[in-house]
């Protein structure tokens, strides 16, 4: 009876909506509002962006200001080069500025496919003052990911405009600024979570191919340690996610599986080469250091040397009204608890203090990292983020799921399903904040400032988590303006302490990503970049050119340091150099010769000699009076005369005459993936023959010339090469085909609706 009421009452309806005069100005109205609307909010997000980035980075932006120390080693120096002499279809296999050459493979940090480099180097040229403004770019673009993370779970847009400016501040974009692909890592994290979550837009066309878009990137450019971090929290994420939100595998995890497919398959030209060049040098000690100390710098400034560790590991900052709304986060919303479980995970493999971390080197990936701490700090920060908003939305009020008005006076917070008063948990993080102050090795001018503020935004959360109750008589209820305008107030307030409290730690301590570009440039460099470019000219000649040789005596500073990277900028070369081949077997042997008091000398003038064919001597290098011989009067032992014929980086031509085979080496850098190929001389009369290239004394080139007078080419091409760009082509179709085939699903007319039968009777039925 009652669905017999129900369908005549649905007719009247129907039949009385046909009655009234059709126009399209109501329609018309809410969709010119909503345009108006949405027009008004990408204008305070881009308004946003804009003024943190003037007030934080505009020195970055005119150049008279950039991060220091590591950003002027071979983070920029290689991506220089990569995308200078080469570029993404072009790419530079072999670079010969330091170390006697060595693949651009082995150095995975050097922005190679990075798309957001690549753009910026078909503008202008990639120097220091250009990486600098686009760290600032990452910034916005993590922060505008926590606005599409709030976005994505329906939080509402102040919880995303509070998320953007928190995470404007998280520590690594200060604490690591030096560190490209670590600040790199922290603005892609955002956009990762969010399509790991179920309200990625997976039903439109371009969903794939963008999800696929930013894993590709992200991987690309992100570092190792918190790549493999990140694993084990994203796959504890979406397990939650699965359990709690209970997406359908067709609109959630199948559309991520193929966009996980095709990213790695794009990857397939950068880390299918590296894979194969990556020696065996196993696991390093992980050097992570927790003190009760560091907990403040939750709050605090991290510059104090009391401090433990690296001063660009020792923060945990984001703005302190995340710590005080993140108690606020209603549990039992698949997006808390998710989180807590991501959370969870972050913890228990990343803090040392625990009995069992000293085991965990042993899960896959986890012992590429000598900092293992800092590569879960960045998900430990980013739950802790997706807490506050979640947090936030519930206090004032957009959370569709917890109106505020419908809420006991005791709230539920961090204490699982426990009620607490709505101002306990506001208290308990400033008497533990006051606490890490006063015992911690925090100076009163660092601490005080940083408490005023969290004592602050502890009032206004306090005064919100208020509303989460029923009103008494007499009241406004949730509803009313007078309740609107307070919540409106208060989150108004909270953004604006967010803002307040992250500009004061992060101006607080400088010295981790501020600092005079050109001076320091002269400093690292022996001059700036701009005089060093200055300098740079296209290599024409058949001989590869000398080396800039160590100075004697052979120190580790002296060894490693930034000042041979000029030759990256002008195009020289050098011994040594400031860059990252920890693993490489090559580069352990030559930095461990060259520091021997006896066969360093002898290795450094090996390598600094310009390109040269040498009878091999064993397991010593030449002589110098042997390197003379043989650059003056091409007498390079045992019957074997060489004579320069050709060079370009990775391809070495030289006309050789041996009087029997004779095993040579030369001055290059051996890794897998040189070739060897002599033919006769005079050309055409026989066959070329292919050498096997070996590794040789000093860990150079290696191979064995036959008899006879002949053209010896060695050329460069990385393992794996031509199956990595067979990846990548069949992602990147791969990527095309599933976007069309989604937009041409998209275009189908949707079918028909059936008719039903209503008690109207069989006209009305007819008609509908």
């Amino acid at each position: 009876m009652a669905d017999r009421v129900e369908a005549v009452e649905d007719s009247a309806r129907a039949d009385l909506a046909e009655d009234r005069t059709p126009t399209a100005r109501p329609a018309g109205r809410r969709r010119a509002a909503g345009r108006l609307g949405r027009l008004r909010r990408a204008l305070v997000v881009v308004g946003t962006l804009v003024a943190l980035e003037v007030l934080m980075f505009s020195g970055y932006f005119d150049g008279s200001v950039s991060p220091p120390w590591d950003f002027f080693g071979s983070y920029n120096t290689e991506a220089f080069v990569w995308w200078e002499e080469g570029g993404f279809f072009q790419p530079v296999s072999w670079i010969p500025h330091a170390w006697g050459g060595y693949p651009s493979a082995v150095s995975i940090q050097n922005s190679a496919w990075y798309l957001p480099v690549g753009l910026v180097a078909a503008v202008t040229t990639y120097d220091i003052h250009a990486s600098a403004a686009l760290s600032a770019l990452h910034v916005a673009f993590g922060a505008l990911g926590a606005l599409v993370l709030a976005h994505v779970w329906r939080l509402g847009f102040r919880a995303g405009m509070l998320g953007l400016v928190a995470f404007f501040f998280a520590a690594s974009f200060y604490a690591n600024a030096e560190h490209v692909d670590i600040a790199r890592g922290y603005a892609w994290m955002p956009w990762i979570l969010a399509l790991l979550s179920p309200g990625w837009p997976w039903r439109r066309w371009w969903a794939v191919p963008v999800a696929a878009l930013i894993l590709w990137q992200a991987l690309l450019t992100t570092y190792p340690g918190m790549i493999a971090a990140g694993v084990y929290v994203y796959l504890a994420w979406l397990v939650a996610v699965q359990v709690w939100a209970r997406p359908r595998l067709r609109d959630h995890l199948v559309p991520l599986a193929v966009s996980g497919a095709i990213a790695l398959l794009l990857l397939g030209p950068k880390y299918l080469p590296t894979a194969l060049l990556s020696g065996s040098g196993g696991d390093v000690p992980d050097e992570s250091v927790l003190s009760w100390g560091m907990l403040g710098t939750f709050v605090y400034p991290y510059g104090n040397p009391a401090l433990p560790n690296d001063i660009s590991m020792r923060s945990f900052f984001l703005p302190v009204t995340c710590l005080l709304l993140a108690g606020f986060a209603a549990w039992r919303h698949p997006l808390a608890r998710a989180a807590g479980v991501a959370g969870l995970v972050a913890v228990v493999l990343g803090v040392p203090n625990l009995p069992w971390h000293g085991a965990l080197a042993s899960l896959p990936g986890l012992g590429v990292s000598r900092f293992q701490l800092s590569d879960f700090r960045a998900s430990m920060l980013l739950v802790l983020l997706v807490l506050a908003m979640a947090g936030f939305s519930r206090l004032v009020g957009d959370a569709p799921d917890t109106p505020a008005a419908s809420r006991p006076s005791r709230v539920a917070g961090l204490l699982g399903g426990r009620t607490v008063p709505a101002w306990a948990w506001p208290a308990a993080v400033c008497v533990g904040a006051a606490g890490l102050g006063v015992a911690g090795p925090y100076r009163v001018d660092e601490w005080v400032p940083a408490f005023a503020v969290l004592a602050g935004a502890a009032l206004v959360v306090a005064q919100l988590a208020q509303g989460l109750r029923t009103p008494e008589p007499g009241t406004p209820r949730a509803g009313s303006p007078v309740a609107r305008l307070d919540r409106r107030t208060g989150a108004t307030a909270l953004v604006a302490l967010t803002l307040v409290s992250g500009v004061t730690w992060a101006w607080t301590t400088t010295v981790t990503w501020r600092t005079p570009r050109a001076d320091t440039e002269a400093a690292s460099y022996g001059a700036t970049v701009d005089a060093l470019l200055a300098e740079r000219q296209p290599w024409s000649g058949t001989q590869r050119p000398g080396r800039t040789p160590l100075p004697q005596p052979l120190d580790a500073s002296g060894v490693v340091s930034t000042l041979w990277n000029a030759g990256y900028w002008n195009g020289t070369d050098a011994v040594g150099g400031y860059v990252n081949l920890k693993r490489s077997p090559t580069w352990t042997t030559i930095v461990e010769l060259l520091m021997d008091p006896e066969l360093g000398p002898p290795v450094n003038a090996f390598y600094s000699a310009p390109g040269l064919v040498l009878s091999d001597a064993g397991e010593t290098v030449p002589d110098e009076a042997a390197l003379e011989r043989c650059r003056t009067s091409q007498d390079c032992g045992d019957g074997l005369t060489s004579t320069p014929a050709g060079y370009e980086p990775g391809q070495l031509v030289y006309e050789v005459t041996a009087e029997q085979s004779t095993a040579v080496v030369l001055n290059e850098a051996f890794y897998p993936g040189w070739t060897a190929r002599v033919c006769p001389v005079p050309s055409g009369s026989g066959e070329c023959q292919d050498l096997e290239v070996t590794e040789g004394a000093a860990g150079a080139v290696a191979t064995t010339v036959p008899a006879g007078a002949w053209e010896l080419t060695v050329d460069y091409t990385p393992p794996g090469y031509r199956l990595g760009w067979a990846a990548f082509w069949a992602g990147a179709v791969l990527a095309g085909l599933v976007a069309l085939g989604s937009w041409l699903v998209g275009r189908r007319p949707a079918p028909r609706p059936r008719p039903t039968p209503t008690t109207a009777g069989p006209q009305r039925a007819k008609e509908v």
